[in-house]
């Protein structure tokens, strides 16, 4: 069950990684020299590779497991994300809860360049071996996104309790 877990967890930090990698500039675009006028609106999707399990802590007073975690993006948002952040498993329910979790993207976006993205994520209730959504936000820090804010979402499969593929979308607008 715990291997199950941290296979979960992995899989949620990478979505999560994706989503603000995504959002940090993942606009469709050829090329965009550094000179070029940046789009207001930036639209970044891709896939999740299968991650490897998460390093988990002990489980806290509340049933919560902190947790680490490293997973790859590829397609507009190409690198990884390292993240960290806590779980509650229900074993007689048979769910997960991921709560706040903060991730590092860093790699390229297609088109822009070298970036990085931060993410804050979360997933509710979801069975152990079903389909997962995370959702959060995704931060431009670094690089041609920096100053961009927007929205990360992740779907992910859970495969022989490990993160299974998934895809990202992260979509960013240039703050004002």
């Amino acid at each position: 069950m715990r291997q199950r877990c941290a296979r979960l967890v992995a899989l949620v930090i990478a979505l999560g990684a994706l989503v603000v990698a995504a959002s940090v500039g993942a606009a469709p675009m050829a090329s965009a020299a550094s000179s070029q006028k940046l789009p207001t609106k930036i639209v970044a999707v891709g896939t999740l590779p299968p991650s490897p399990p998460p390093t988990f802590g002990s489980r806290g007073a509340d049933g919560s497991m902190p947790f680490t975690a490293t997973f790859q993006m590829e397609g507009d948002l190409t690198g990884q994300v390292t993240g960290q952040g806590s779980m509650t498993v229900d074993g007689a329910a048979g769910t997960y809860t991921q709560h706040e979790t903060t991730g590092k993207f860093v790699g390229t976006l297609k088109g822009l360049g070298p970036v990085t993205l931060t993410f804050v994520t979360t997933i509710p209730a979801t069975g152990l071996t079903a389909a997962a959504t995370e959702t959060g936000t995704a931060t431009g820090t670094s690089g041609r996104v920096k100053g961009y804010q927007g929205t990360i979402v992740n779907k992910f499969t859970v495969e022989a309790n490990a993160p299974g593929p998934g895809t990202y979308t992260v979509t960013l607008r240039k703050k004002k």
